[in-house]
């Protein structure tokens, strides 16, 4: 990358991530080109070669940016929900799961446009995917609240499907989730492993 910097230049490198981020926020990876990011940022277009090698590092540091303020969300709900731990039941849990995958900085519309079409820059979702620990573990650290047994993975992918669902539907995301998450906990439970090996054929 770019060589050692000055205190400015390293403000300025990162109002240009911050811009970046909410371009890719807003409009997903085309919105984000250098001169948009520039522009955003009221900065000269050609300044940002100073601060990064080529287009795809400004896209690879914005979606950085962008899963680490989700985690963060997701972290600071977790944390709400086990400082009230002795007072927190099912119901509870549900709506911290629920705000904890709803509240982002941009429109949920735009947000899940985002992840949609990050699966066809590799750029994108690689950053994404180095950064889905944290959400996982914040994820897990709610359900772990009311002693719910589910993986976070799957938790998540409810809560995506039905938001989903519902933007595309004109429904109520909120109360969308809600009702799936529900049906989600009302099924028995049991020890079986998540996975197994196929049966063997002679």
């Amino acid at each position: 990358m770019v060589q050692r910097m000055t205190a400015k230049g390293h403000h300025r490198r990162q109002k240009l991530i911050r811009s970046a981020a909410s371009l890719l926020n807003s409009g997903g990876p085309s919105a984000v080109t250098m001169r948009a990011a520039a522009r955003m940022a009221d900065l000269s277009p050609s300044s940002t070669v100073y601060y990064f090698d080529d287009h795809e590092e400004l896209l690879a540091e914005a979606a950085k940016l962008n899963i680490r303020a989700w985690a963060h969300i997701a972290e600071t709900i977790a944390d709400e929900a086990e400082n009230h731990r002795l007072k927190t039941g099912v119901d509870d849990v549900i709506e911290y799961l629920i705000r904890a995958m709803i509240t982002r900085p941009a429109p949920l519309l735009g947000h899940y446009l985002e992840l949609i079409s990050a699966g066809d820059n590799e750029t994108i979702s690689n950053a994404y995917h180095a950064g889905r620990g944290r959400l996982n573990n914040a994820i897990s650290r709610i359900l772990a609240v009311a002693n719910l047994p589910y993986p976070a993975e799957l938790v998540i992918a409810v809560i995506d499907g039905g938001i989903v669902t519902a933007l595309s539907e004109g429904r109520d995301p909120h109360a969308t989730v809600e009702v799936l998450l529900r049906q989600l906990i009302s099924l028995p439970t049991h020890k079986a492993p998540m996975s197994q090996a196929p049966p063997t054929t002679d």
